[in-house]
């Protein structure tokens, strides 16, 4: 349903008379990104009980021809504001495209919504302002072409650290990628679900973004082609002790919580109160906290025992697809403590841990499952279409969250979609009507994604 409601929603915009004028290509504000971040969310806001197709549509419809004036309104302020904003850009060599402007000014539009507290033009610059203070210049980026001049360093330094690095502190024993070198560049967008794979361009650009870190370009690409010859790309101690005691706390944590009382993971925080960073405690060959694997142990176990998608992931034998999304979350909040020279301490550390169970796995599940749809978006819609990125966007994260709870109480149905079942598959299709969650299409898709 989310997905025809941000159709609907996209397509109601682009019919608008100044529409492109007000989303010239190349301008930052689209319709897909206005439906997103701002319009669907305040329209659920105001309904958040679903109806059947017809009438929903119809719903969404009247709302937006009631609320047209003032949408016109603000989509005009921003676009304004985000042309004032790329001239200071220009002006100032800052790193920062339209889109990512358009994006933080469309966003703060659907916050001042949500609150009934319309934002005008001086909130609206105010908001862009501080953007562009937090913006890295252009004169410390190095763009993929001229960041391969380094190629002859990264080769130096692998053959004099890295390769030895590597078979010490394997990637794939923490989940974190195959057991290959990082490229230096690659094309095609990054992220934090690449783990280890990601190349020292992207980090690079991470860290020329990170305000914190000094330096100007030259000096932060040496730095981090330095880096990912490291232990696990990393040269902190305390991050390969937070690494390794997250995973062992995983592994430990991965039978079901029925075997076991699940502690409490706030029974006993005076380990915190250690001055220094984290270090390894016990007779382990690897760098493990004791302190730290309990906590993760207790925080995994917690997650499947309190939350619908961690029971869900638990009963279907999903879990190293779970430790594997937490491992790639912590190790990017890891590079960030490396790359800004900080050793992780006690409370640093209780956080990455925390971050890596109740955000990385979440975060990791919907990147996966925006990942399959949009590999079905592209062998069913070849053509270039731009509400492509609406269209086949997930469903909403409530629905997913009902479908999960409802599989724990009904595993012989999550069986027989895999199996095709069209019993199981006509009471799934009942219990999403009844219950709002994503159509069977949008299930069985992912289905046989997930069942090659």
């Amino acid at each position: 349903m989310t997905e025809r409601l941000s159709r609907l929603c996209a397509q109601w915009l682009e019919q608008l008379q100044d529409w492109r004028v007000l989303a010239p290509r190349g301008g930052g504000l689209s319709a897909p990104l206005a439906t997103r971040h701002w319009l669907l969310r305040v329209y659920r806001k105001n309904f958040p009980d679903s109806l059947v197709k017809e009438d929903e549509d119809r719903r969404l419809g009247s709302w937006l021809a009631e609320h047209e004036p003032q949408i016109l309104v603000d989509l005009r302020l921003v676009r304004r504001v985000v042309d004032h904003a790329m001239d200071e850009v220009r002006r100032r060599g800052l790193d920062v495209t339209a889109g990512t402007a358009a994006e933080c000014l469309v966003r703060a539009v659907a916050k001042g919504w949500l609150r009934d507290e319309p934002l005008g033009e001086m909130e609206l610059e105010a908001v862009v302002s501080t953007h562009l203070a937090n913006a890295p210049s252009l004169g410390r980026m190095l763009e993929r072409e001229e960041f391969g001049r380094f190629q002859e360093l990264y080769d130096q330094l692998w053959l004099a650290e890295g390769e030895a690095h590597l078979l010490a502190h394997p990637h794939s024993r923490v989940m974190l990628g195959d057991d290959e070198r990082p490229p230096l560049t690659r094309s095609g967008r990054e992220n934090t679900w690449d783990g280890l794979a990601r190349s020292v361009h992207s980090r690079f650009r991470l860290a020329v973004k990170d305000t914190v870190v000094p330096g100007d370009g030259e000096e932060l690409a040496r730095a981090e082609v330095a880096r990912a010859c490291g232990r696990l790309g990393l040269h902190q101690e305390s991050a390969l002790v937070v690494l390794y005691s997250l995973l062992k706390g995983l592994l430990m944590g991965r039978a079901s919580v029925a075997d076991q009382p699940c502690q409490d993971p706030d029974e006993d925080r005076s380990w915190e109160r250690t001055p220094g960073p984290v270090t390894a405690t016990g007779t382990s060959d690897l760098p493990v906290n004791d302190e730290l694997t309990a906590l993760a142990e207790a925080m995994i176990r917690t997650f499947c025992a309190r939350q619908e998608q961690g029971r869900y992931l638990l009963r279907n034998e999903q879990m190293e697809r779970a430790h594997q999304h937490a491992m790639r979350r912590a190790w990017m909040d890891c590079l960030m403590q490396d790359r800004r020279r900080r050793p992780i301490e006690a409370t640093e550390a209780r956080r990455i841990v925390t971050r890596a169970v109740f955000k990385g796995i979440p975060s990791g599940e919907e990147h996966r499952r925006r990942a399959l749809t949009l590999s079905v978006a592209d062998l069913t819609c070849p053509e270039a279409d731009p509400a492509a990125e609406v269209l086949f966007s997930s469903p909403d994260p409530d629905a997913l969250n009902r479908a999960y709870a409802w599989f724990v109480k009904n595993p012989e149905v999550a069986e027989g979609l895999r199996e095709h079942d069209p019993e199981r598959m006509e009471e799934y299709r009942r219990a999403a009507e009844e219950f709002l969650l994503p159509d069977l299409d949008y299930m069985m898709n992912l289905v046989e994604k997930e069942n090659p």
